[in-house]
């Protein structure tokens, strides 16, 4: 029993905040329909408020799924222009562009007692037609008004005095689906207009509708949707979509696609290119991974040491002591001199443990891929360059207020579409970059060498390895920049190939500290490296209707309803 009156409780709190609190006294409606596809509709509205309230709203929806005698579904949108209110400022919002919301009053004053309103506003799109007739088929009163409706009265003005009998207009009320014509009403035609009045002692309550449904001849209505306007304003955006991404396509065929070089397979990585610039030639653009591959790089050319130093919890992997050796040369690049420097700055002794750099390094990572970025430029052409830049602004500016015009305009479909389709050109723009000669050059000899990476075989690892022992640590600096570190290191697991003098792994000796240690410590450690150094500050939290030949009550177009706020 306490469940019952605690859910009786609820719903009535429910309603009570939606829209209790007044009775419409009277309600009276003009319709003036127009051949040229369009009618206008008057409502005026006697309110008497039993609560205090600042006014009232009024819902119009404005998306329809149709279903026709063969049920064939149609989506259909209506227009909603020229609206006016009087009685009361007002407010208008749309809800997901599939409604109006007209919110009537000041929120500054209340009101209580008796109170009039009038809305006026012009319906595009909403005739119905098949091969013999023209059909109005709209919602006078719909079912979502939370109020009462004691009396009502409407008129629906034809553009001509038409001959029309009773068998061609049709009155229904009450529940949605009630195909019954109403005996409500007292519903008259003459002089081209259809008038209803409601007979004494009825009303309309809560979830039930005032629908009028009219059979016009054939060509009595122009039916606007065949029109290019309506064309354009429902489906123009399937077009511009296509023909932006197919724009965006030729600017980067002519500005961005690459001029064909073959490429070689080549033993070693380019001469005078190191590993972080390798990285950025073969993806057009900066990442932490290539700046991190520089570390075993420096390793190789004896500016570093690494150190394994194991945590008391042996479950957690051991963190890592970069030490300096010596300070890099002049004429080291900018971004090289500007992330060893930012590894040491502030260290004791010259030398660092990788965990001290957490939510400390990302501010030296980011402008060290800054530099990297402005010194690969040498190697692309300065148009190709502008071109991309330009572009990105546009893009930028097309899903800030393209998606949005898409979205008042089409709906969100539409506004989504164009959403996704900027974001995925701004990641394609990325790409929008063409090489020079030399950059042609360098990019076919490092794929080339990627190739090799992954292709080569044992016995050419042997005659390599043969020619020079210190192969393997002389390239695994560009296998970590291609991402492919643990592909190339797998190949020299057989080979019993000499750990790095530069790398000292814990718990081992450096006799005992075999290659496969050596590949898997070293694989773990340059993750943790990688992930100290690119890790951020966490954020800090902040409070704070159908249509089927026939007709019923609710169907059609109008829907929608209003209440008290």
């Amino acid at each position: 029993m306490k469940k019952h009156i605690l859910l009786i409780t609820l719903l009535f709190s429910f309603y009570s905040s939606f829209g209790q609190g007044f009775d419409v006294d009277n309600y009276s409606v003009d319709i003036y329909i127009n051949k040229a596809g369009y009618f206008d509709v008057i409502e005026k509205y006697d309110v008497n408020f039993t609560e205090y309230k600042h006014g009232i709203f009024r819902e119009i929806v404005t998306n329809y799924q149709l279903e026709d005698k063969n049920k064939h579904l149609e989506n259909r949108k209506i227009e909603i222009s020229n609206i006016d209110v009087q009685g009361a400022p007002y407010g208008k919002t749309n809800v997901l562009y599939k409604s109006i919301i007209l919110k009537i009053g000041d929120p500054n004053e209340t009101v209580f007692g008796k109170k009039s309103y009038k809305i006026s506003y012009r319906v595009n799109y909403a005739f119905l037609f098949d091969d013999s007739t023209s059909y109005f088929y709209w919602n006078i009163r719909p079912s979502e008004w939370q109020a009462e409706f004691k009396h009502i009265n409407f008129r629906i003005h034809l553009p001509t005095n038409l001959p029309l009998d009773s068998s061609k207009y049709f009155i229904y009320a009450g529940a949605l689906g009630n195909s019954t014509p109403t005996d409500a009403f007292d519903v008259s035609y003459k002089n081209g207009v259809i008038t209803g009045k409601m007979k004494a002692g009825k009303s309309l309550f809560y979830s039930e509708n005032l629908t009028a449904l009219i059979h016009l001849p054939k060509n009595y209505i122009k039916d606007a949707t065949l029109s290019w306007w309506y064309w354009w304003s429902h489906w123009a955006w399937i077009v511009l979509i296509p023909i932006i991404i197919i724009s965006f396509y030729f600017i980067w065929k002519k500005y961005g696609k690459e001029d064909y070089t073959p490429s070689i397979v080549e033993y070693l990585p380019p001469k005078g290119i190191d590993p972080a610039m390798a990285g950025y030639l073969t993806k057009d653009h900066e990442s932490q991974n290539h700046l991190v591959s520089l570390i075993p790089y420096w390793g190789n050319l004896g500016y570093i040491k690494l150190i394994e130093v194991p945590y008391e919890d042996e479950k957690k992997n051991p963190d890592i002591n970069i030490k300096k050796l010596k300070n890099l040369p002049s004429y080291a690049s900018s971004y090289e001199k500007q992330f060893f420097n930012g590894m040491f700055s502030g260290s004791k002794n010259d030398s660092v443990l990788i965990s001290s750099l957490e939510n400390k390094f990302y501010v030296t990572l980011k402008d060290s891929m800054e530099k990297l970025h402005e010194a690969a430029q040498v190697y692309y052409l300065e148009e190709s360059t502008k071109v991309r830049n330009r572009l990105r602004i546009l893009l930028i500016l097309m899903l800030i207020f393209g998606s949005f015009g898409f979205f008042f305009f089409w709906g969100v479909f539409a506004g989504l579409s164009m959403i996704m389709t900027s974001i995925v050109l701004l990641i394609l723009n990325k790409y929008m970059l063409k090489k020079n000669t030399t950059g042609n050059k360098l990019e076919a000899e490092l794929f080339g060498y990627k190739k090799f990476i992954k292709a080569v075989d044992e016995d050419k690892l042997k005659t390599l390895l043969e020619q020079d022992p210190f192969y393997f640590e002389k390239t695994m600096s560009y296998a970590l920049a291609f991402g492919m570190l643990d592909k190339w290191s797998k190949k020299f697991e057989a080979l019993n190939v000499r750990p790095p003098e530069w790398y000292s792994g814990s718990n081992h000796t450096l006799g005992a500290f075999t290659t496969v240690m050596f590949m898997n410590q070293f694989s773990t450690s340059m993750s943790n490296i990688q992930s100290s150094m690119i890790s951020t500050p966490a954020p800090s939290s902040s409070s704070g209707g159908a249509f089927s030949g026939g007709g019923f009550s609710g169907g059609g177009f109008g829907g929608g309803g209003g209440g008290s706020w």
